[in-house]
């Protein structure tokens, strides 16, 4: 079975692939704009996605969305987090953080899979992090301030081959569409 990914995300790209070859799909990539609907939902957000992917490309496709959300912030950033990867650094997210105890974060990723003429299915995975007190290396400022569970340094300080090997146990999402392709017999 052939599935359009629309995705710019190299790791997320290699991960899928990585992940649903194992179940006879075969990965198309498309890397295109898709607006994205105002929503604190990933999911709504990733099935939204999905939908307008799906007419534009008139076969399967998938698409994800991730959000952090700063328990003490209220959930902020949550699904705005490449908006505010690209307006907030590091250290402006820990200075949003000054006074704050609770430093626990809960990083979603939504898997949205479309068919033409059908409801998108969504998959999604959890994942649990903290936010740093000092602001550490990485490419993105999430990379340089969060914490993954498990781990005693930010993101973006740890061996990329640790870092990918964690995600891979992780991404449950990608693994459930998998499943629901065999068990729907699509796959």
């Amino acid at each position: 079975m052939k599935i359009t990914f629309v995705t710019g995300n190299d790791e997320k790209w290699r991960s899928a692939n990585d992940l649903l070859s194992s179940f006879g799909v075969t990965l198309v990539r498309a890397q295109f704009e898709l607006p994205e609907i105002q929503s604190m939902s990933v999911e709504d957000v990733a099935m939204a996605a999905a939908d307008l992917a799906c007419n534009k490309v008139g076969g399967p496709v998938m698409v994800t969305d991730a959000g952090y959300y700063f328990e003490a912030l209220r959930g902020f950033p949550g699904p705005l987090v490449k908006f505010a990867n690209q307006t907030l650094g590091g250290e402006d997210f820990l200075r949003l953080m000054e006074g704050k105890d609770d430093r626990r974060v809960t990083i979603r990723e939504a898997l949205a899979y479309a068919e033409p003429d059908k409801e998108p299915v969504v998959f999604s995975s959890v994942q649990h992090a903290s936010v740093a007190l000092l602001a550490g290396a990485g490419k993105t400022p999430m990379d340089q301030i969060m914490i993954l569970d498990g781990f005693d340094k930010v993101a973006g300080e740890c061996d990329a081959d640790e870092i990918r090997a964690f995600w891979l146990r992780h991404l449950r999402h990608y693994k459930d569409l998998g499943e629901w392709l065999r068990q729907t017999g699509r796959v």
